[in-house]
C-alpha cells in the first residue's frame, strides 16, 4: 500500500506551519483569517439563484456539450482502469 504513516504526513505538516505562526492546533480558523485578512468574502448565494433560474438555448446547448464531454471522461476512466 504505502508507507507506514504516510497517512499522519498533513497532519504533521500544520502542526509544523500552526507552530511557526505561533498558533495550537485548535485555532485553524484564527489562522486561516490572519493568513487572508486581504480577501473580502462575500454570500454568492443570491447570484448563483439567478443563474439558476433561466437557461437560454446556447447555455443548454452548453450544458449538453458539457455533460456529453463528462460522461465520455467517465468511460475513458473506467476502461483504463478496468479493460474488460
Amino acid at each position: 500500500m504505502g508507507k507506514a504513516g504516510a497517512g499522519r504526513a498533513p497532519a504533521c505538516l500544520y502542526r509544523r506551519l500552526f507552530a511557526r505562526r505561533g498558533l495550537s492546533q485548535r485555532e485553524p480558523s484564527v489562522f486561516l483569517k490572519r493568513i487572508n485578512s486581504y480577501i473580502a468574502f462575500q454570500d454568492i448565494k443570491p447570484a448563483l439563484v439567478l443563474l439558476r433560474t433561466y437557461k437560454d438555448a446556447g447555455e443548454t446547448v452548453l450544458m449538453r456539450k458539457a455533460v456529453n464531454a463528462s460522461v465520455a471522461a467517465h468511460f475513458a476512466a473506467s476502461k483504463a482502469v478496468n479493460p474488460t
